[in-house]
């Protein structure tokens, strides 16, 4: 099986979310999500794509999100689990 690949999602409204993705039906779908409050990083998203959670980053669990496409500002590939859950 495929692993899933995991993504941080800027949306409008500056709201910025991690999880497993998907694009379907005109949506970004983002399963096992979390809302990343507090980036806690020295050095932006990126920090967090690259190197994973910060002892500052502070996530919100919310489980599933959908975002219509066009709400899309950005999206990050994790290169590692950022173990949010």
């Amino acid at each position: 099986m495929e692993k899933q690949k995991r993504k941080i999602v800027i949306a409008v409204s500056g709201f910025v979310f991690v999880g497993i993705y998907a694009r379907e039906d005109g949506m970004v779908k983002l399963t096992d999500a979390s809302c990343i409050r507090v980036w806690g990083t020295t050095a932006g998203l990126g920090q967090l794509a690259v190197q994973g959670k910060q002892k500052d980053t502070v996530f919100d669990y919310c489980g599933c999100v959908g975002i219509p496409v066009g709400s899309v500002v950005a999206e990050i590939d994790c290169g590692i689990d950022l173990g949010e859950s």
